[in-house]
This record gives structure tokens, C-alpha cells and sequence, in this order.
């Protein structure tokens, strides 16, 4: 959800920009289209690449709680302030 509103946000944004600032013509609408795909791949690459950064950390800290260890001592002490 909040990939997709940024990217049309931005997109928006790039298509007043050129449409006051230039004589491009329907030309706009295709740099504000390519602006958006572009956009919106990227942070789905990266929510992607965060959401599994934060799956691994909690296995981590799972298998360290199971085994009774601490590896990353900022980790638990995260993990133990949540409900």
C-alpha cells in the first residue's frame, strides 16, 4: 500500500514539474508513468530486502532464545520491550 502512494505521489509531482517548467507535450505523462514504475520497483526491491532482513533477525533471536544464548545483545533487548 504505502509503495504504491508514494509512487503515484511522486509521479504526480514529476508530471506538474514538467508540465510547468516544459513544452513537452503529452511527453509528460509518459516521463511520469516511466517516473512511477521505476519508483515503484525500487521500494518493492526494498521493502522486500527490509521484510526479509527483519525475518531473519527474529529467527536468529528465536534460535539464540532457544538455545539459551545471546549473539546480539541490542537484538534481545529490542525483542524483550516488544508485547
Amino acid at each position: 500500500g504505502m509503495v504504491f502512494v508514494l509512487s503515484v505521489l511522486y509521479a504526480v509531482v514529476v508530471c506538474v514539474i514538467l508540465k510547468a517548467s516544459t513544452t513537452l507535450g503529452n511527453i509528460v505523462y509518459l516521463v511520469a508513468v516511466i517516473a512511477w514504475l521505476l519508483l515503484f520497483l525500487i521500494l518493492l526491491l526494498f521493502s522486500h530486502v527490509l521484510d526479509n532482513v527483519i525475518d531473519t533477525v527474529y529467527i536468529c533471536y528465536a534460535i539464540d532464545k532457544d538455545a539459551g544464548a545471546v549473539s546480539k545483545y541490542e537484538v534481545h533487548n529490542v525483542y524483550h520491550l516488544l508485547p
